[in-house]
């Protein structure tokens, strides 16, 4: 029983001294995830900001500005919840580690007390290996007494049976010549035979004494057996139960270890996509950052055509209406090419320009025509003016492409912004 209880013992230590080996997600696959979640957060916070925005203001710049805006706030939303969720989750970590390290502790000292048991019992085995060695000694001494015990009855029982045949008269009497020369007279034989039988009645007597020691110390060490097999019997017990608390433990360390090892694969995916996170978040504030200082350019790059644009007095007309304010800021083609479009063909500029393809279809169907023919016309009067077409073909699909010198003069922010000016203003009867 203690071997094998050993040997189970180191087995037990055997196996928690092997670390099992970490189990990792598949992270390419928890990254798109994450990726995916993040895309569609900010597309549903760019679009309620972006319809709240429009809702408010009825303009479209103030409303990408405000979706724009919200992206950030709705990206550091998701971080700083997610950082208060990974603060959770380190508590809950640093609780977990506590409770292994202390349940380890409860390990080792079970470790302990059952060594400590086993020690105890094999003292106790070799303690009544011990005793059961006496006991055969005093056994053997004990039938030994016996034996001395009946040879001095023995001894005994010839002594007095010679003494009685010496009191007996001779009834033969051999011939004097065979008779001693010297007999001694009868009282020294009787005399002898007393001292004989009183020296082996105290031998006897000591014999019984011995035997009855032997006896009282036989029945003390039957007693000291008894008291050791009941220490020996509670060692098992106590040590069935240490046993079963071990098992206990390894359980629990088991279930600790494995919800610790899933708190480690969260912080791992939290640290992913908090990092991804941040990522974006340092896109989105670095094209916001550009996006204002472009809005702030072309603020200031307004107030100044406005500070230095002259005032010309304006004639009212027939009916009774002023006359189009034009700049002069543009090449004087693109004026005479402003000039040359019709109502239609000035929307159907405009929704080129900005790529609005729904609008440039509405313009078409207005006009009951096809986009073939209003971008043919539009190239004619580019023709004329500005000396080129200003469309490439594409086969009436999409939005047209302009030329890449005109193209590169219509994207300058000034002149954008005074061309769109100009074909918002319709033709003066």
């Amino acid at each position: 029983m203690p071997t094998s209880l050993y040997n189970g013992l180191t087995k037990c230590r055997g196996e928690d001294s092997r670390e099992t080996p970490p189990v990792f997600p598949n992270t390419m696959r928890f990254l798109k995830q994450k990726l995916a979640n993040q895309i569609l957060l900010g597309s549903i916070a760019f679009g309620l900001s972006f319809s709240l925005g429009w809702l408010v203001h009825r303009d479209t710049k103030a409303a990408a500005i405000t979706g724009a805006i919200s992206l950030p706030a709705s990206y550091a939303g998701a971080i700083a919840a997610q950082l208060h969720w990974s603060k959770h989750e380190k508590r809950l970590r640093h609780a977990l580690r506590y409770q292994i390290q202390s349940l380890t502790e409860q390990r080792q000292h079970l470790y302990g007390a059952i060594s400590a048991a086993l020690a105890t019992q094999q003292e106790v085995q070799a303690s009544v290996q011990a005793l059961n060695l006496e006991r055969t000694r005093l056994l053997d001494r004990v039938s030994e007494l016996h034996q001395q015990r009946n040879a001095l009855y023995r001894e005994i029982q010839e002594g007095m049976e010679r003494s009685q045949e010496a009191e007996e008269p001779d009834v033969y009497r051999p011939p004097a010549r065979l008779q001693p020369s010297y007999r001694e007279p009868s009282f020294k034989t009787e005399a002898t035979i007393n001292r004989a039988f009183f020296s082996k009645t105290i031998q006897l007597q000591e014999t019984e004494n011995r035997l009855q020691q032997l006896n009282s110390e036989l029945e003390k060490l039957q007693t000291l057996l008894l008291d050791r097999q009941e220490e020996r019997d509670l060692v098992r017990q106590q040590v069935f139960q240490l046993q079963e608390q071990k098992k206990q433990l390894e359980g629990n360390i088991q279930d600790a270890q494995g919800k610790l090892k899933h708190l480690q694969q969260i912080q791992e995916q939290f640290a992913i996509s908090l990092s991804a996170l941040e990522q974006e978040k340092q896109d989105l504030d670095t094209i916001l950052d550009e996006k204002r200082d472009r809005i702030e350019q072309l603020q200031n790059e307004i107030k100044s055509l406005q500070k230095n644009k002259p005032k010309p007095r304006s004639k009212p007309t027939k009916n009774g209406r002023k006359p189009v304010k034009t700049t002069l800021n543009l090449p004087p083609e693109w004026l005479d090419f402003t000039k040359e479009l019709n109502d239609n063909e000035k929307a159907a500029l405009k929704a080129i320009l900005e790529k609005d393809e729904q609008q440039l279809k509405a313009v078409v169907n207005q006009q009951a025509t096809m986009p073939e023919v209003l971008i043919e016309s539009l190239n004619e009067k580019a023709l004329n003016t500005l000396g080129d077409t200003l469309f490439t073909s594409n086969g009436g699909v999409g939005i047209p492409e302009i030329h890449e010198e005109y193209a590169s003069t219509i994207a300058e922010p000034i002149i954008a912004a005074q061309f769109a000016t100009l074909l918002a203003v319709k033709k003066v009867e």
